[in-house]
């Protein structure tokens, strides 16, 4: 799938709504300084705050991008989705960011 308004790079889609994005909010905000990250929002574009976040409160990104679960974490390439990661899996999350001490005070695992 294509989604050509988007930077190469990471994306993440969340909602505040969701308990996992909310514990997961510390590794975003450790992706975010490492490197150039994407942050949609679907309920709330405040979330998290002092991050620049995409407001999908009108879900046509989360529907463009066929996101069924939050957060879910895409490496975005030319347009097009390279790899994601549903929910919270710290060594997927790791992987997709090259980042070997993400979340490493989080829980291994959490469903979206």
């Amino acid at each position: 799938m294509k989604v050509n308004n988007l930077p190469d790079g990471l994306l993440v889609v969340v909602k505040r709504e969701c308990e996992t994005c909310v514990e997961i909010e510390p590794a975003i905000r450790e992706i975010a300084a490492a490197g150039p990250l994407t942050v949609a929002s679907q309920d709330d574009a405040s979330f998290p705050s002092g991050l620049d976040v995409l407001d999908d409160t009108d879900l046509d990104l989360s529907w463009t991008l066929q996101t069924e679960v939050t957060p879910t974490l895409y490496r975005i390439h030319e347009g097009a989705v390279e790899q994601l990661a549903v929910g919270w899996r710290r060594a997927d999350w790791r992987d997709h960011t090259g980042l070997d001490d993400l979340g490493a005070e989080l829980p291994e695992h959490r469903p979206g």
